[in-house]
């Protein structure tokens, strides 16, 4: 049952704290014992918790997410044979977990890649062999996941988009809806979604014909053409859809409790609440946060000074570039649920989050150390009186 699924679902969290608590063995205690923390504060909170309980595909896709980026950074900090194996393990069952974060895989894939270049490069081929399989197993099952995907499984977000967001925003409908490639009489169904009542894309025919007249590629060119409107489904998802986290159909109660339908239990939420409220008040913060993180990610591949001071880099390129592409499928390829969709975006922030505040800690101590060094290099030079 549901309760089985949950239980299922903490025990792989679960793995991934410990992974990660080994990974940190070997870092300063102010790290170790900072980073931990926040990781189980931020996941215990009621937003991810509730997943957990849940037959949502995101719940898997969350749980393999955090055991993969904690095998990632332990191949980092404390390299060895099973930690590739694992990773490789890891990486394939969230890139199986569900089509639309097969990116996420492929971009883990090209991190086994780059493992396994540094370990050529160093001399070590059995190991650089070791990181190459899970390159190769973790592409092959984004794209196994992705051929499995029936052709007419994106009949629904494309028809929410263009009938729901697209077409009744724009100051020519017609002209929108002939230049995706439709057919002029369709604008009848403007302002309705795939699941509004009487629509005809629950008909096999219809549903059949509109796969074939629109595609992804047909959008692509679309927004090309019209830069405005991706820039404004954009900031519609930074203002409105980000800052609500918290699905409201994922209730923490049974019925036996007493409480109303849909009721959404209010502790252990603050950390989400915190968030949410960020968002809120300050929507600009989500591109400026992937901004740095990403931008000093991506100069650490030329920077060996920064590289050495932040050696989680490339698993914080990976995320960032995740991340990222997470966002905008969930707001430029569909218009239902929005929110719900950005909730693998909300994960991979909060891994982020750790990374950063990982960085952080570790450029104090080294401020410490530095400081206790110039301390005790004055006090030898100081003459005796």
């Amino acid at each position: 049952g549901i309760t089985g699924v949950g239980k299922a679902h903490l025990a792989v969290v679960l793995a991934g704290l410990v992974i990660l608590l080994w990974a940190l063995h070997d870092t300063s205690p102010l790290v170790r014992f900072g980073i931990t923390p926040l990781g189980v504060l931020i996941f215990s909170d009621v937003v991810y918790i509730s997943y957990l309980n849940s037959f949502y595909m995101d719940a898997a896709s969350m749980v393999f997410l955090l055991l993969t980026a904690a095998l990632g950074a332990a191949a980092i900090l404390r390299p060895r044979v099973w930690v590739a194996i694992a990773f490789g393990v890891a990486g394939v069952l969230l890139a199986l977990s569900k089509t639309q974060h097969a990116v996420t895989g492929f971009l883990f894939a090209g991190l086994a890649a780059w493992f396994a270049l540094r370990q050529f490069q160093a001399g070590r081929r059995s190991a650089a062999g070791w990181w190459a399989a899970p390159a190769v197993a973790i592409s092959a099952a984004a794209v196994l996941t992705i051929g499995m995907t029936p052709e007419d499984y994106k009949a629904e977000p494309l028809y929410s988009l263009i009938f729901y967001t697209l077409v009744p925003t724009s100051q020519d409908r017609a002209a929108a809806i002939t230049e995706l490639g439709l057919p002029a009489a369709d604008l009848r169904f403007a302002g309705t979604h795939a699941y509004s009542p009487g629509v005809p894309v629950t008909t096999p025919l219809w549903r059949e014909e509109f796969i074939r007249q629109v595609g992804y590629g047909d959008l692509l060119l679309y927004y090309l053409h019209h830069p405005a409107v991706p820039l404004r489904l954009v900031r519609h998802g930074l203002t409105d859809f980000a800052p609500a986290m918290r699905p409201g159909n994922l209730a923490n109660y049974m019925r036996e409790d007493g409480f109303p339908p849909d009721t959404l239990a209010q502790r252990f939420a603050w950390w989400s609440r915190l968030r949410a409220w960020s968002l809120w008040v300050f929507p600009a913060q989500m591109a400026i946060f992937y901004g740095l993180m990403g931008s000093g990610a991506l100069l650490c591949l030329w920077r060996t000074a920064w590289a050495a001071r932040w050696p989680l880099y490339p698993l914080v390129l990976a995320l960032a570039a995740s991340g990222a592409m997470e966002f905008l499928f969930g707001v430029l390829l569909d218009a239902t649920e929005t929110a719900r969709h950005l909730f693998f975006f909300h994960v991979i922030t909060e891994i982020l989050i750790v990374c950063a505040v990982a960085a952080a800690l570790s450029l104090v101590e080294r401020g410490r150390s530095e400081d206790e060094r110039f301390a005790d290099s004055a006090r030898v030079s100081r003459p005796k009186l």
